[in-house]
Formats: structure tokens, C-alpha cells, sequence
């Protein structure tokens, strides 16, 4: 009777895990056609070529998207978009430690956003994307994995994110694998919590709800405007399952735009487009515009005065005096010289 006991366990076992083969084969096959697009300089072959070769090996149908350079950024031709949403002061205020730093900033917000409106045009309400940026490798069984976490995931989700390096809370931890990025995404500027945008996983429904979330904070490191919120609900997946989806390609992800300093000083500099914004009343922020490390005395465009960074105004390069406030004090306006001519992230 013993025996019979165990071969009948035996029997069962063998039944749940061929069940469970067959339901991970399925969830697998969902994610068969599941197109990756990846964020691309021109200037970025090498890049290309890498993440070209990964998908290649990979079976993976591979997009490019053109990344925007921080070029274009200092002509000002995304000026629209910049000037409508707002420049952190904390990115501003790191201009004069790191030159070119805003423009570079600016360059990898617009990237990601101007990717998921396309998204948002050519996608099904229910269709899923993968949005990386071309610094990732593709792990060559990335889909059976990406079907075991989704199994895990919450069914509210409106962006996934996949790739992300540094702290996790363990407050903060949802459901099985996943975690609820909470603010705040830094508290010292050296520890930083769920940081980076190196893979996304977006569903057509819900990219205007990760649009607008993006948008209604005032442009910092994309990453950082990628936290939970009750409108759009991100998830982060757990740093020790990410290895096996897209993890960052160890020598490419070494030569992001966040370049050693001293390379970046050697580098010639080019000024920053100036742009303008009120400065809101009473010293207040503007709705939704709580940021990591900014100053609570007000909210500050690219080239406004920064409180508490010092008397003097930011002059044009070239100027012989301070840059002057527009009538009626509402607005300042002056350009922040520098803006390597490196590659942006993404």
C-alpha cells in the first residue's frame, strides 16, 4: 500500500508539473511576436550593432527608435515640449558641477516620451511593447522568464519596469517579484532607489496614463519620474530576476553619457537654449511638481535664477551684464553655458 501511495504521489506530481509546462508554454507564446524597440542615437552604431546581434540570437523582432541628441536640444527645436513642462531646479543647479548635464537630461526625457506617444499611436488597447534603451542585452530565453513574473505581476499595472539598478525598499515590496517604487527616489543624492530605464514593458491602454505622469513633474533623469502613482501604477521588477530578461551589456553600459567628469571637462561646450517659466507665486510649487533634492522656494526653468544658488543672475555667455527679468517679474530668462557634444543615454 506504501508503494502503491508513492507512485500514485509520483503520478501527480508528474501531472502538475506537465500542466504547469503547458501553461508556461502558453504564456510564452503570448509574448512570441512581442516587438522590442529600442532608443538609438545615429551616432550610436556600435550600440546598434550589439543589441542587433542580441535580438538576432534571440528570435526577437527588433525596432529602432532615433534617440533624441542633446544637440538638437541646445538648437531649441524641442522647445515647445521644454518650455511647457519645466526643467528641475536640482538639474539645473547640477549644470555648474556638470557641464552639459541639462541638456544631456533633457535629451533622455524626450527620447523616452516621444517613444511612448508613438506607442501610443500604433499600438492596440491591448497590445504590449518592451521599450529599451541599446546599452541592454537580450537574454536568449527572456519570454519563458517574462511569462513566469507576469504571472506575479499586479493586474493594475501601467508600465513594468524590467531593467533598474540601486536600492529597493523592503516597505515597498507588492507581490512576488515585484516592488511599488515609492518616493523619494533619492534623499541625499548619492543613494538612489529604483533607478534607471534600461527596459520598460507598456501595454497600449495605458501609455497616455505613463505619459501624462511623466509630464506632470518638471523634467529630471527620467527614472526618476517613473515612481508609483494611483494614476498610472509602475512596477519594478526584482533586481535579481532582471538578469534574465535585459540586463545591462557590462562594456556598453559603461559608456553612457554619464561620462568620468574629467573626460567631460576636456570636452568643448556649446550654450544651453535659453528658456523661460513664472515662477510661481508665494514661493510655492506647481501642482505635481515635487521634486527629488529641489529647493521648496519655487519652481525654475533652464536658465532661471535658482533660489538660493547664490545673488548674482545667470548671465548670457558673451553678455556684459546680468540677464534682466521680463517686465512684470514673472519670468526670467538666461542661457547656461555647456553642453558637450556627447552621446545622450539611450
Amino acid at each position: 500500500q506504501q508503494q502503491q501511495h508513492q507512485q500514485q504521489h509520483q503520478h501527480q506530481q508528474q501531472q502538475q508539473q506537465q500542466q504547469q509546462a503547458a501553461q508556461s508554454q502558453q504564456e510564452e507564446e503570448k509574448y512570441k511576436n512581442l516587438v522590442v524597440y529600442a532608443i538609438n542615437l545615429a551616432n550610436s552604431t556600435k550600440r546598434w550593432q550589439s543589441i542587433m546581434q542580441s535580438a538576432a540570437a534571440s528570435n526577437v523582432i527588433l525596432r529602432r527608435f532615433p534617440a533624441v541628441d542633446q544637440a538638437a536640444v541646445a538648437t531649441g527645436v524641442h522647445s515647445a515640449v521644454v518650455d511647457e513642462v519645466g526643467v528641475s531646479p536640482r538639474c539645473i543647479k547640477a549644470e555648474k558641477r556638470q557641464p552639459g548635464l541639462t541638456n544631456r537630461t533633457i535629451a533622455v526625457w524626450l527620447s523616452h516620451v516621444l517613444c511612448y506617444e508613438q506607442l501610443a499611436t500604433e499600438l492596440g488597447p491591448d497590445d504590449l511593447a518592451v521599450v529599451v534603451e541599446d546599452d541592454v542585452t537580450i537574454h536568449k530565453d527572456w519570454r519563458a522568464n517574462l511569462a513566469r513574473v507576469m504571472g506575479m505581476a499586479p493586474s493594475d499595472w501601467a508600465m513594468l519596469r524590467l531593467n533598474s539598478w540601486g536600492k529597493q525598499r523592503k516597505e515597498d515590496k507588492e507581490a512576488g517579484v515585484w516592488y511599488r517604487p515609492e518616493e523619494p527616489f533619492t534623499t541625499d543624492e548619492k543613494i538612489l532607489y529604483y533607478a534607471g530605464a534600461g527596459a520598460q514593458l507598456l501595454r497600449g491602454s495605458e501609455i497616455p496614463k505613463v505619459v501624462n505622469l511623466i509630464k506632470s513633474k518638471l523634467i529630471d533623469d527620467v527614472d526618476a519620474r517613473m515612481m508609483w502613482n494611483s494614476s498610472a501604477p509602475i512596477y519594478v521588477l526584482d533586481s535579481k530576476e532582471q538578469i534574465g530578461l535585459f540586463p545591462l551589456h557590462e562594456k556598453l553600459s559603461h559608456e553612457s553619457i554619464r561620462e568620468p567628469e574629467k573626460k567631460r571637462k576636456k570636452r568643448p561646450t556649446t550654450a544651453f537654449r535659453a528658456t523661460s517659466m513664472p515662477v510661481a507665486s508665494g514661493g510655492g510649487r506647481q501642482p505635481g511638481a515635487a521634486q527629488h533634492g529641489a529647493p521648496k522656494q519655487g519652481v525654475a526653468r533652464p536658465g532661471a535664477a535658482i533660489a538660493g544658488a547664490g545673488k548674482r543672475s545667470v548671465a548670457t555667455p558673451g553678455a556684459g551684464k546680468p540677464a534682466a527679468p521680463i517686465p512684470g517679474g514673472a519670468r526670467q530668462r538666461a542661457a547656461i553655458p555647456g553642453a558637450p557634444k556627447t552621446s545622450a543615454r539611450g
